[in-house]
């Protein structure tokens, strides 16, 4: 039987072209039988639960990137236009977005600063952020700020 097959070309030939359309009919039946249940069964929209971090809807006009608490990290900050490096300020809680800064002083709302992590090597530059918040806190005064231009996530990491 096998030197039938491979002995005549054509014989071969219509043997692997009738291989081929099975192949294709039968997926394309399992196409159309996957198209027909999923049409029969109603999508319920449940939220994935690998994923323990939910981001929020962008269209409330709110925070985009989740908040990260941990351990305060000690920063130095200074003014946009300042010469000083102002120590005793600490990051509370980080995001990709911004920084909450707790100091013992109060700043502007729109005021731009620069904060520098204390555990940043030298070579490490500066990041502008902008106070969008002050509140009065237990401690001190609970800056809101957001960063002026986007950071890579290793000089976000600096801040804890």
């Amino acid at each position: 039987m096998l030197k039938l097959i491979t002995g005549n070309p054509l014989l071969f030939l219509l043997i692997w072209l009738l291989i081929y359309a099975l192949l294709l009919f039968t997926l394309s039946a399992i196409g159309e039988w996957r198209r027909y249940h999923s049409r029969r069964q109603p999508h319920t929209k449940e939220t994935d639960r690998r994923f323990s971090i939910q981001f929020p809807a962008q269209s409330s006009g709110r925070r985009v990137w989740p908040r990260r608490e941990g351990n305060p990290t000690p920063v130095l900050i200074a003014q946009a236009d300042g010469p000083e490096w102002l120590p005793g300020a600490w990051v509370v809680n980080r995001s990709q977005g911004g920084l909450r800064l707790k100091y013992q002083r109060p700043f502007d709302t729109g005021q731009v600063l620069r904060v520098l992590s204390s555990h940043a090597p030298s070579k490490v530059l500066w990041a502008d952020v902008e106070v969008r918040n002050c509140r009065q806190g237990r401690d001190g005064f609970e800056l809101g700020c957001q960063f002026v231009y986007a950071h890579p996530l290793n000089v976000v990491l600096l801040f804890g």
